[in-house]
């Protein structure tokens, strides 16, 4: 028996849900890696001279997670992702979690700023690592 057009519709947002999801990191919520390439290669075609990509590492995690235990790593993960997600989001930009320790950011700012930012940048994160000794 064929399912209702209703039922294909619920069925359809339920799968979308779950694609959206699995997009995701589960400890961040971030996106990953394919999210931050293909806004960067969306932005390189018409923004080049404003387009700013940024990584970090999070130094120290090893030890973090050797002398606190992972749960405390996990809890620094989690930190820096929302730090700066939020960051990037509020300039209009995307953050990714790459993988491990690694983040990405993608954004535009205009040549003037990106000292300014990029140093607000760091003095977040770097607050996060002092949060989660």
């Amino acid at each position: 028996m064929p399912l209702a057009p209703a039922a294909l519709l619920a069925d359809d947002v339920r799968v979308r849900r779950q694609l959206d999801a699995a997009r995701k990191d589960p400890l961040t919520g971030l996106p990953g890696r394919d999210a931050l390439t293909d806004r960067t290669e969306r932005l390189a075609r018409t923004h080049r001279e404003q387009l700013h990509v940024l990584v970090a590492d999070a130094d120290g995690l090893k030890t973090v997670n050797d002398s606190l235990g992972h749960a405390a790593g996990d809890a620094l993960i989690a930190a820096i992702g929302h730090r700066l997600g939020a960051w990037a989001a509020a300039r209009g930009g995307l953050a990714a979690r790459l993988g491990g320790d690694e983040f990405g950011a993608v954004l535009l700012l205009p040549p003037t700023a990106t000292l300014r930012e990029t140093a607000a940048l760091r003095e977040q994160l770097d607050s996060a690592r002092r949060a989660h000794p």
